[in-house]
This record gives structure tokens, sequence and C-alpha cells, in this order.
């Protein structure tokens, strides 16, 4: 069985498809059903149109429907609020933090660890299944 699963994130320019970034899912636990999920948009012109929060969207999706996996875990540096904001908005809970476990530019840096669960990711869709249809229960 696969333990990774690697995809470029593409977007369409005119006629053309151009490469935008990448996302991973890897060290798949089979037995504990859980993985790994890391994502780079690259070019920061493509930062903050929802390219990410998509992929990140398709990707839970792709984990939960046809893997069955039950955990999607990450972790991602302290200061990387636009990501942290972005795990957030999905349904991403903050599980806890590795101390000065990062060094960089002559300072240590903690690292967020970051979790969600399938059935939380299910409640997390249809609420904004809702929103979308305007029919938000509340």
């Amino acid at each position: 069985m696969k333990d990774r699963y690697f995809f470029i994130i593409e977007m369409q320019k005119g006629e053309e498809w151009a490469s935008i970034g990448t996302l991973d899912l890897f060290h798949l636990d089979w037995k504990n059903r859980v993985v790994n999920f890391g994502i780079a948009i690259g070019d920061k012109i493509y930062w903050g149109q929802g390219y990410g929060s998509d992929a990140t969207c398709t990707a839970l999706l792709f984990a939960f429907h046809e893997l069955n996996l039950n955990r999607v875990e990450l972790e991602v540096f302290e200061d990387n609020l636009r990501a942290i904001r972005c795990y957030e908005k999905i349904g991403f809970q903050h599980e806890g933090t590795r101390r000065k476990a990062f060094f960089r530019d002559g300072i240590y840096h903690d690292v967020v660890l970051m979790g969600i669960l399938k059935d939380e990711f299910r409640e997390e869709q249809e609420v904004y299944i809702q929103k979308e249809k305007g029919t938000e229960k509340g």
C-alpha cells in the first residue's frame, strides 16, 4: 500500500495550465488511518486568492472519502499566520506546540501542531454548504 500521495496544484491561464504549488499527503499510517499534510504555493502572486484553501479542501475530501482515513495532521511555523488562518477556517484544531523546534535566521521558532478528524471536516463542509445555499441553521 502507498504511504504517500503527491500532487501538483495547477490553475488555468487562458488555454494553458500553470503549476503554482504542491500538496503532499505523507507518512500515511494505514493501521491508525492517519496522514500528515503539507502544501506550498510558490509564487506570492497566487497567495490570498483561495487556491491553497481549495486545494486543502480537495485533499481532505480525498483523504477522508477516497482513502477512508480518520485524521489529517500538520505542522506549521508559528509566524505563518496566513496558513494558520486558512487551516482554522477549514476546521483544523490547534493540538499543541513544539517549542523552539525550528532554527531560522539565528532564532529558534515554535512549530504549531494542528489536526482535523473526518467527522469534524464533515461538519465544517455541511456548515459551508448551508451558507452557500443561504439556509444556514442558527
